[in-house]
């Protein structure tokens, strides 16, 4: 089959699919391919937490992409359960972090006008964290957000084909052919697609295509691994995060687990190591959850890059053809903007966030 448009994006996780929300709404003809069905990699597998870990220990590069993610998912949501009736379950939960109290994340809150409040051992912690977390919450930064990630991936399918975006999914890997510093054709199996510009979102799967033949962004497989708990009514009300490890509580009941990382390559397999990790958590942190039982357990491959800085712009060395990946724990927490920026520079809009941490030229090899 041949097909023409005027966008073509490889890959169906959260930025691709944004990236196909964006150009369609412009007015675009879009194409999106991906390698199975879209949504099922890391963008389903994650947790949906609508920011960094601990935003004080990122690049400074990562600030605005999340700021400004932050300030458009209310609408998206929004916009989203209204034209597809699929609610993505936006929840402004708030985080608590049982770490150590560091004065540098209080500190940098101030300075970034971001909500916070530390607390020592000897004050009285608000209603709804003093629920028996161990050890004690030290900070609280209560507008950090949440989204039923499941939900938002089937909202953002349904959303952009009604706008017109073709889908092709369980596609072969996509093979590029350059001709005068142009792609001029991607190949699927008995697909053969061209397009005005190619933009590739394929998560940790970007630097497997055209790395054969020429320099790429550097991006590597990350395992993380989820635990499901089933609870009645979780007296759980915010995401808690310790040591890198954390809890999201659903509205339904439902908790989820994780994280730990792993470089084992490609191979996604749950590991039982990796289960009574994230048991162990739950029953030093908050042992009433551990009563209730383990009704999932799935891994991920993250995309992770050398910097934890995605790669969002034009290839230098062929001109139609550009990237939007690397972004290793947070490409739910900053993919409204990473979409919106690779946008309005392919279609010669003001930038709305200044580009130059996120170009190509010096994250290819």
């Amino acid at each position: 089959m041949n097909q023409t448009c005027d966008m073509l994006v490889i890959g169906g996780g959260i930025i691709g699919l944004c990236c196909a929300r964006e150009f369609s709404t412009a007015g675009y003809r879009v194409t999106l391919i991906d390698k199975q069905r879209t949504g099922q990699e890391a963008s389903w597998a994650g947790g949906g937490i609508l920011s960094p870990l601990y935003p004080w220990r990122q690049p400074e590069s990562v600030l605005p992409l999340w700021t400004q993610s932050a300030r458009l998912y209310p609408e998206l949501a929004q916009n989203l359960t209204e034209t597809t009736g699929i609610d993505p379950e936006w929840n402004r939960c708030g985080m608590v972090i049982l770490d150590p109290p560091d004065p540098e994340a209080l500190a940098w809150c101030n300075k970034q006008s971001i909500s916070a409040q530390g607390f020592d051992s000897t004050q009285e912690l608000p209603s709804g964290l003093d629920i028996g977390l161990c050890p004690r919450p030290s900070l609280w930064l209560p507008d950090i957000a949440q989204i039923r990630n499941p939900r938002l991936l089937a909202a953002l399918k349904k959303d952009v084909e009604q706008k017109g975006v073709t889908i092709f999914e369980d596609q072969e890997s996509a093979t590029l052919t350059v001709k005068n510093n142009r792609v001029s054709e991607v190949r699927t199996g008995n697909l053969h697609l061209s397009a005005g510009e190619v933009i590739v979102a394929a998560g940790a799967w970007s630097s497997k295509i055209a790395a054969d033949f020429l320099p790429v962004p550097l991006i590597t497989p990350v395992k993380g691994e989820m635990i499901l708990y089933q609870t009645k009514a979780s007296r759980l009300k915010s995401i808690i995060l310790h040591n890198g490890l954390y809890l999201i509580p659903r509205k339904d009941g439902l908790v989820l687990v994780g994280s730990p990382l792993d470089r084992t390559g490609y191979d996604k397999t749950p590991t039982r190591q990796a289960r009574q990790q994230l048991e162990d958590f739950v029953r030093r942190v908050f042992p009433p959850l551990a009563k209730s039982p383990v009704v999932g357990h799935w891994a991920g491959l993250r995309p992770g890059s050398a910097d934890g800085i995605p790669s969002i712009g034009r290839h230098p060395g062929v001109s139609n053809l550009s990237f939007n990946c690397g972004h290793f724990r947070n490409g739910l927490a900053m993919a409204p903007a990473s979409a919106r920026l690779l946008a309005e520079l392919l279609t010669g809009g003001q930038a709305s966030i200044p580009p130059t941490p996120y170009a190509i030229t010096d994250k290819i090899r």
